[in-house]
């Protein structure tokens, strides 16, 4: 074996040990009435090491980003609570919680049981007369093949030149 191809196969070697890193990015968008008028849209983004599996509350300035929007008043965003139904419940919750028109006032979103620790696109289940009137929840885990193949094609570029080099 030449020595190129030692240093590629020890250098592939060495990649296989390391702990793939990866996170987990909820986006989620919703629409509810409020007693103070007819639609309030909910939007925020958030991410974290692993899928949540027990209740997190999660506060305003932790969300990588937070939207309340709303014809009539102001709002603001103050905190995401998640619920996950391994938490006793039998469906995973979102509540999003705002300040607006001198109050506190939270919204409950349903997702079917396992929506928080699946990776994919899932709509809330409406309950109620006064509950929200649209959710939509995207669970999203970067790919790790993706990072394994550019990885591998900048150790074999990398073994290339080297074995270039070692001919002259």
């Amino acid at each position: 074996m030449t020595r190129a191809a030692a240093i590629l196969v020890a250098g592939l070697l060495s990649l296989l040990s390391w702990p793939v890193l990866a996170s987990v990015t909820y986006e989620f968008s919703g629409t509810a009435p409020s007693k103070y008028e007819p639609s309030v849209g909910h939007s925020f983004t958030f991410t974290t090491d692993d899928f949540i599996t027990a209740p997190l509350s999660v506060a305003a300035s932790s969300l990588d980003s937070c939207s309340v929007t709303s014809p009539a008043n102001e709002w603001s965003c103050a905190e995401v609570d998640f619920g996950p139904a391994s938490a006793g419940l039998a469906f995973d919750t979102i509540m999003f919680t705002a300040w607006g028109a001198g109050q506190s006032y939270g919204w409950e979103y349903v997702f079917a049981a396992g929506a928080l620790s699946t990776p994919g696109t899932h709509s809330f289940v409406p309950f109620g007369e006064l509950g929200p009137t649209s959710g939509q929840l995207t669970v999203s885990v970067p790919e790790p093949t993706s990072l394994a193949l550019l990885t591998i094609g900048f150790s074999a570029l990398g073994a290339s030149r080297l074995r270039r080099k070692l001919r002259t």
